[in-house]
């Protein structure tokens, strides 16, 4: 038997993620030996399934973090809730309260997602023990994380009131699996701060605030769409969701009104006037539960408007004001809805809503007492003479404008006819007579021409306009007809003056003068002639 010895005169160590292999030029010996260099795989950084808090301000708090695969990663907060951060609390065994923090809370993490949809039922060992996806939809933004070990702070269903000046008003606080949280005021009613006042202690007399209006809350939004029927002896017990689509900024507060004869600021069912020029005009504002606040424009009109005006003792013509017209008021909106037939006594007599979907910015007005107009009147207002100017008309015994959508020159024919200004009419839109003000009365007007009255065109009072698109008219009396009339509405107007039939025709509405004008301009552009040539006016 022969035996060999091996000698390594060149030897190559490459390392892999498993092996080390040894590429090697041998020469037989008698004797072999051989040493190995290999190089070990990089060991995992952390062991599967353990969790970690990150970023609270002390070891009970933080973002969760899970080691999966050996690498640590984030939670996404889809379906993250109280029975996820027990098994993190009771996992890291920390006794106490655990409360559930979403939407990256303690900040966002970075590198993978790990879980995605977690749904614990409390009672597991270990967070990976639990239901949930290793893929997910979510970003850092909505890193899950826990605060461990909260000692508690209420009794469950107690409520208070924080952040106003006084103890029977501020923002609602519902003690939820023993610590507070606030209330989302979604569907937030007279209704919801009824009960709130009678489960204090502090009477049934209570006034709804939204909008965080004794400021923004912290920790769990802990109820949503409350809807009380105004019975019921504790906040709990209304019917309720504890998943909202909310933020702090719609904290729900209340106002509780003791005994209304002798604390309150105003008599139940009162109105004034707020922010008009004079005392006959303004932002409605009506007194509900002791307290002043605004109307939403929600349907809000002339029949609306007419009993504002009588319960004030104002007689003569009643307008509905809408969309803050008179500034927009503070506090709460007590009317929503508001649908009088024009004979009640006293506004609250109408029907209504006390809850709403409003901002200020709807808030409602009148104007009362004013000289009314003969309806289907129509006037040039912002000229510079009696034959120019913004169109209004009389609808209901109030002017109001006209929308310039579909406006053209024989609708303007129609206003000079009805005004004793011949048919001679260009037509004039986006304000440039000015912006009215008050209501749009007609929209999409559109007349043959030779309609006696604006009135007999057809039109929709129904509009999707703003006063920036104002209507306007300028009647040519026939002792003009010798001379161009030109109307700049843009920045630049191009008359074209010739006494040549083929000139190049300008695009735009074009005068008529009632003068033969065969041959002057394209027929597309309306052309129009006086014994002098061509006359077309550019209205861009």
């Amino acid at each position: 038997m022969m035996s060999f010895f091996c000698k390594a005169t060149n030897t190559i160590i490459t390392t892999t993620t498993t092996t080390a292999s040894v590429s090697s030029t041998y020469k037989s010996s008698p004797s072999a030996s051989m040493t190995l260099v290999t190089t070990p795989s990089p060991s995992p950084t952390c062991t599967s399934g353990s969790i970690r808090l990150v970023g609270g301000f002390n070891d009970n708090e933080g973002r969760v973090e899970v080691c999966i695969n050996g690498a640590w990663g984030t939670v996404c907060d889809d379906d993250w809730g109280a029975p996820d951060a027990a098994v993190v609390c009771n996992q890291l065994g920390i006794d106490g309260i655990s409360i559930a923090r979403t939407n990256a809370y303690f900040g966002a993490g970075t590198g993978p997602i790990n879980m995605d949809d977690v749904q614990c039922t409390g009672n597991e060992g270990f967070l990976v023990s639990c239901t949930y996806l290793s893929t997910h939809d979510c970003g850092h933004s909505e890193d899950a994380g826990v605060t461990c070990g909260v000692q508690p702070e209420c009794n469950n269903t107690d409520i208070r009131l924080v952040g106003g000046s006084n103890d029977n008003e501020g923002r609602v606080e519902v003690c939820s699996n023993e610590v507070w949280g606030t209330v989302c005021d979604d569907e937030w009613s007279v209704s919801d701060a009824a009960v709130v006042c009678r489960q204090l202690g502090l009477g049934s007399n209570g006034i709804p605030y939204s909008n965080a209006y004794y400021g923004s809350g912290t920790g769990l939004i802990v109820m949503n769409d409350v809807r009380c029927d105004g019975t019921e002896e504790a906040l709990i017990n209304c019917q309720h969701t504890s998943y909202h689509n909310c933020d702090h900024t719609e904290d729900a507060g209340v106002r509780c009104i003791i005994n209304s004869t002798s604390t309150s600021n105003c008599t139940y069912g009162s109105i004034r006037l707020v922010g008009g020029s004079n005392a006959n005009e303004g932002r409605v504002e009506v007194c509900i539960n002791g307290a002043w606040g605004t109307v939403c424009d929600d349907d809000w009109g002339a029949s609306d408007a007419a009993v504002v005006c009588n319960q004030l003792g104002i007689d003569g013509t009643s307008f509905a004001r809408t969309n803050a017209y008179f500034g927009a008021g503070t506090g709460p909106i007590n009317m929503d809805n508001v649908q009088c037939t024009g004979n009640e006594g006293f506004l609250v007599n109408c029907t209504y809503s006390s809850t709403h979907d409003c901002g200020h910015s709807e808030d409602a007005g009148v104007t009362c007492g004013a000289t009314p107009c003969n309806n289907s009147d129509i006037r040039l207002v912002g000229g510079s003479n009696d034959n120019e100017g913004r169109v209004e008309v009389c609808i209901n015994g109030a002017w109001g404008t006209v929308c310039d959508d579909d406006w053209d020159n024989d609708d303007a024919a129609v206003v000079c006819r009805q005004l004793g200004l011949g048919t001679n009419g260009v037509s004039i839109g986006r304000a440039y007579y000015g912006q009215g003000n008050g209501s749009i009365l007609m929209d999409n007007v559109n007349c043959t021409g030779t309609e006696k009255s604006l009135f007999q065109c057809a039109y929709t009072q129904i509009h999707d306009c703003s006063h920036h698109e104002d209507a306007g008219v300028k009647c040519v009396i026939s002792g003009n007809s010798s001379s161009s009339i030109s109307v700049t509405v843009s920045q630049t107007s191009t008359i074209l003056n010739t006494a040549s039939p083929s000139s190049t025709p300008i695009q735009g509405s074009c005068l008529s003068l009632n003068l033969p004008y065969t041959g002057c301009c394209n027929l597309s552009y309306s052309p129009a002639c006086s014994s002098n040539g061509c006359y077309c006016d550019a209205i861009c």
